[in-house]
């Protein structure tokens, strides 16, 4: 179909302009106002959307926190109880352990009693204190070969793992007419055997 053309013979001053609209429903400008118009439409649901969750959860948050606030002397009670009962088994653990160390020592003092020799006796003795498990012992006799013996003794005992001499050396005795052997051993000690560990009594020579 041949478009038809229109020649408007009016004058100039009386002539009525027609307006063209045509250019509204050309496609280049009807998708772009719709894409507009729909991501206008989606903007404005999820803003709504997420402003409702976020207040939601802002209400949430705050019924959280005044629950904590109505709870929160219960926590302070359970922590107190908690602290109480740590004191309580700190407490206990101590007075297993002062009874296990009394009855070890006695061992430990009966196995050094039994193994001193007739002639000898002894001035002190210490435990180490860098190490739970190395004691000092020092005492005199008159017998050289009695430090031997006794060494040997507490090596037969099961509490005494090693003992070695640290120091010998003649020394006059207060109210004695002769001098003595001044010794100092030192003997590692098996804490692991416990107090249940029956004593064996070394043989004296």
């Amino acid at each position: 179909m041949k478009e038809l053309i229109e020649i408007n013979l009016l004058p100039v001053e009386q002539r009525q302009i027609k307006r063209n609209y045509s250019f509204l429903i050309d496609h280049r400008v009807i998708w772009p106002t719709l894409c507009l118009i729909a991501c206008g439409i989606i903007y404005f649901v999820a803003s709504q959307f997420f402003s409702n969750t976020l207040d939601n959860k802002n209400a949430e948050i705050t019924r959280l926190e005044n629950e904590i606030t109505q709870n929160r002397s219960i926590l302070d009670q359970i922590r107190q109880l908690e602290a109480t009962l740590a004191e309580r088994d700190a407490k206990n653990r101590s007075l297993r352990s002062i009874t296990f160390n009394k009855q070890l020592w006695v061992r430990i003092l009966e196995g050094i009693n039994i193994s001193l020799p007739p002639n000898a006796w002894l001035t002190e003795i210490i435990q180490r204190p860098d190490s739970s498990t190395t004691m000092l012992i020092r005492g005199n006799t008159f017998v050289f070969s009695e430090v031997a013996t006794l060494m040997i003794n507490l090596e037969k005992n099961d509490y005494f793992d090693k003992v070695n001499l640290d120091q010998i050396e003649i020394a006059p005795i207060a109210n004695q007419a002769r001098d003595a052997f001044q010794f100092t051993l030192n003997c590692q000690l098996n804490l692991s055997l416990g107090a249940a560990n029956p004593l064996t009594s070394p043989t004296l020579p």
